[in-house]
Parts: structure tokens; sequence; C-alpha cells
């Protein structure tokens, strides 16, 4: 039986498939050997003791699947050399970051309120001048920094509280945004800008209670003043925050002081390589067009509410000197954001020439964006914004440059009264000149020194030029740069002064009570402090990788 079977089989002759059928099947042969290779290497990576899958994922106990991980990530992608993770690679890993139960967002929420109430503390602070280096040399000294001296100069500012009502108002101001529903508008515009979701009442509340815990530290400070304030308060603030990933609350101060925005492509420099790592990635992302148009946004609206009474009277409170227009501060504030060229403007031979046409472009460009953000807001009255624009088109930054080159400068040689009577105003407030030239501040300022120069000072200044230009004794404005930044300056407080009737803090207006929190630069603070974690986090990540 087995020898005819046999001979059967050799008989038979193997029929051939069609050449179509074996194409096919070669085709299908290969995808699913592509197919196992994928699974074993996934398989591999997800358990292999060094893999990134547990790296990465090791803390994300499936908030993967959440519905809100989208929105986690797409705030977050971008290309980066990592490994294989069950949760769609590096989004997944930022997701488990961002999850309610996370560290990050623990974390988020002291640094949030941290980054907003530094910024408040701008104005509870004084700067102190060269003749107080010696208290600004021990304490920088205790902190490791140090200070040069700038033969009389005005020294980096420390953290000084000077009235400490004012920290009192900044918690009116905190109880008026939570009470007229200002706190969830902020948040939403957050998400609508970057696509992050909106914290739980958890969070928020969590959030109110760290800024009135600041706050209320800063208020208590009153009896005290120079050096033992800035001692005493620091310490204070840091019992506060006793874990911001290993970085000192007192060198954070002193950080935000040299803090600026735009890096690169705009020409302002910043020192802080976070911030500067995820600038650099913000632009990339977003270009400079769609993230200019938010800093001028923000910049608007910071000096529109400087320039409201009602934020006045909020933030001024009623002590000694709250009826004076701290215009300088608004643009104090602002500028810090956009760099120290602005910020610590002290004599043109400081900049290079790169450095002056980088910071002349990024103006134009900021007053070109500030110019379609005012279109773009839909709070202020009709009036009020031909106004604006209308001072934001005096920002003629090119026009000035050129008429300062033809004319060789503003005259030299004009006496004190001269300047006086070409701007209008008094020898009382010629100090906040400078404070808004950047040259130096004075707190002994009046009102009618503001108001009178920023009624005065724009209109002679369209109508004569920047050559008008004059100095007094060592101060001078006799650089063509400088001069532009005078008109730049000059003009932009005019601007913000033409708002007066923006329907601000006002309880039905929700638009209006979210744009006022934007004094406080929250939604910035949000952002930079967002960034300055995640940063640190994916730092800490790829550092662990490449061990």
């Amino acid at each position: 039986m087995a020898s005819w079977i046999s001979e059967k089989l050799k008989k038979r002759k193997p029929k051939k498939l069609p050449r179509s059928r074996q194409a096919a099947c070669v085709v299908l042969a290969t995808v699913l050997l592509v197919l196992a290779v994928a699974v074993a290497v996934a398989v591999y990576y997800r358990y292999s003791p060094l893999s990134g899958g547990q790296r990465f994922g090791a803390d994300d106990h499936g908030v993967c699947a959440s519905a809100d991980c989208k929105l986690h990530a797409s705030f977050f992608r971008r290309r980066l050399d990592t490994r294989i993770d069950p949760c769609a690679d590096f989004d997944a890993y930022v997701c488990s970051l961002w999850s309610p139960a996370s560290g990050l967002a623990r974390d988020l929420v002291e640094e949030m309120a941290l980054s907003w109430t530094l910024k408040a503390a701008r104005f509870l602070t004084k700067e102190t001048s060269g003749g107080r280096y010696d208290a600004n040399g021990s304490f920088a000294h205790d902190q490791t920094v140090v200070l040069k001296n700038n033969g009389g100069k005005a020294n980096p500012p420390m953290l000084v509280i000077r009235k400490t009502g004012m920290a009192a108002a900044w918690l009116d101001f905190v109880d008026l945004l939570d009470k007229n529903g200002g706190r969830r508008a902020y948040y939403k515009e957050i998400q609508r800008l970057y696509g992050l979701p909106v914290p739980s009442e958890a969070t928020m509340t969590a959030h109110l209670v760290l800024e009135r815990a600041v706050l209320t530290t800063l208020a208590a400070s009153v009896n005290e003043t120079g050096r033992e304030a800035v001692y005493t308060t620091v310490a204070r603030l840091e019992s506060l925050f006793s874990n911001l990933n290993g970085y000192p609350l007192s060198r954070t101060i002193l950080s935000v002081f040299k803090s600026s925005g735009i890096v690169a492509q705009s020409g302002v420099y910043i020192t802080d390589r976070h911030f500067l790592a995820a600038t650099d990635w913000l632009l990339g992302k977003y270009s400079r067009r769609q993230l200019l148009e938010h800093i001028a946004w923000w910049f608007a609206q910071i000096c529109v509410v400087m320039a409201s009474s009602k934020a006045r009277v909020l933030v001024m409170s009623s002590e000694d000197g709250s009826r004076m227009l701290k215009m300088s501060r608004c643009l104090e504030t602002a500028a810090a954001w956009f760099g120290p060229v602005l910020y610590y403007m002290s004599d043109a031979e400081d900049f290079a020439a790169e450095q002056r046409e980088g910071v002349d472009r990024f103006l134009r460009g900021l007053t070109a964006q500030t110019q379609r953000a005012l279109a773009a807001t839909t709070w202020i009255d009709e009036h009020t914004r031909r106004v604006m624009e209308q001072r934001l088109r005096d920002l003629r930054v090119v026009a000035l440059m050129e008429q300062l080159e033809s004319s060789g400068g503003p005259p030299q040689d004009q006496s004190w009264g001269s300047f006086s009577n070409y701007c209008g105003v008094t020898r009382t407030g010629y100090s906040n000149v400078r404070a808004i030239t950047g040259l130096a501040r004075d707190e002994t300022v009046k009102q009618e020194f503001l108001e009178n120069w920023i009624a005065a000072a724009g209109h002679r200044l369209r109508e004569k030029g920047a050559a008008g230009l004059l100095r007094e004794e060592k101060y001078w404005l006799a650089s063509p740069y400088q001069g532009v930044l005078y008109a730049y300056l000059t003009n932009l407080v005019e601007v913000s002064h033409a708002a007066l009737a923006g329907p601000l803090f006002y309880a039905q207006n929700e638009a209006g009570v979210l744009r006022a929190a934007s004094f406080g630069g929250l939604a910035t603070a949000f952002l930079d402090a967002a960034l300055r974690m995640f940063d640190l986090r994916v730092s800490k990540a790829r550092s662990a990788r490449l061990a």
C-alpha cells in the first residue's frame, strides 16, 4: 500500500500558482513580518529595564486613556528623539506629567502662584541706587550673586518692601478677579490660546489659596525696611515654597528682574537658558508673528489697565502717594519682558550695533502687532480705540531715526530750563524722564509731572521731532538710538493714558475682568511657569536617558 501511494505521488506534478497570486502572497508575508517585528520591538521597550516606556510612563497610571490627553499633549508636541512608549510616544509622557495626580501638576500650582506673585511684587519694590551699594552687595553676596560696582550707577534692584498697604490692595484685586468670574475666564483664555485644559475647581482654589498666602506674607512686613525687609521677606516667601525643583526663591526673584520675552530673530536677549529654550521652541511652533501678537496683546493690556483710574485706586489703595500716576511702572514691567536692553538702558555704547538694530526691528514689529491687537479688542469704545490707534501711528521709529541721523543727533548744549519748557514740566519730576527712558528712577516723582509730561511731551515731540531731546547734567539723551526709544515710550504712555474710559473691573464684563488679569501678568505667568517646569522635567528625563 505504501509503495502504491509513493508511486502515485511521484507521477503527480505540482500545480503552479498564477503570477498574480504569487505577488499577493509575497506582500502578505512581508506585512506579517513587519508587524511581528514591530510587536517584538514594542514589547521589548515596554518591559526592558532600561526602556523608555518604563522611564517615561512609570507614573502615568492610565492617564493616557483620558479624554483630556490630546489637549495636554498637543501643546507640547515637539520633535524629540524619544523611545517608543505604550501611549503614543512623547505625547503620552507629557500627558502623564500633566495629569491631576502628577507631581508636575502639583508643583505647577505653586509655580503659577509664585510667577504671578513675583510680578505683583514688582509693584511692591523699589530700586536702590548706587548709594546703597553696601547693603545690596551684602545681600547679594549672601545669595552668591556677584554685583559689580558701576561707578555710582544704579545697581540691579533688590526686593525691598516699600508700602505694604499695596499688598492688601493686591488681595482686593484677587478677590475682585475671583468674584467676577475672571479667574475661570482667564483659564478659558489660556485654553483658547494654547490648548491647555481648564483646571478643576480644586486646582483653581489651591492656586487662589497660595496667592493669598504670598500676598499676606508681603503685607505682614509692615514695619520692616531696608536690608532687614529683604532678609525677612525672602525667608518668609521661601517658607511657602519648600520645593521649587531646587531653585531658591531669592534667586528666582533676582532672575525676574532679568527676564525677557522674544529671542534670536527679534534681537532681544535673555540669560535664563530654560526660558530661552522654551521660547525658542515656541518661535518654531507658533512662528514669530503669532507669538509677537500675543506679547503685544499683553503689553497693550497691562498699559491700559495701569492707566485705568479704577486700577490706580485698586492698586495704590489709600496710602501716601496713591494719586501718583505711576505709568513708568507699567513700562518697567512690560519692558522687563522685552529684554534688558530696554530695561537696563544706560549708555548707548553699552550695546553693540547689531543689538540696537535688533531692538529697533523688534519695536517696529511690536508696534504693528500692538496695533493689530488693539483693532481686535472688543471691550473699549470706538473713541478710545481711535485715540489709541492715532498714538500708535505716531510711533514712527523709522522716521525718527532718519530725522536724527540727518540732523546729527539731538542738541547737546541745552540747559534744564529749555528742557522743561520743551516738555512743559517742572524740575520736580525730571527723574521720571530718566525712569521712563530706563536711566534711573526716583520715588519722589509728583503726579503733576507725569500728567503734564504725558500731555505735553508727546505733542511737542511730534511737533518738533526727536531732535529736540535735551540733556541735564550727566544724564544724556544724545544718541539717536535713545532718542527713538524716548519717542517710542513717550507715545506709548499716551496710548495707555488714552484708555481711561475702558470698561474694566465691571462685574458684568467678563472679558474686561479677564483683561484686567493681565495686569498681574497672569496669562504670561502661566505660560512662563508651565514652560519652565516642562523643560526642566524634559531635561532631567533626557539626561537620565543619556546617562
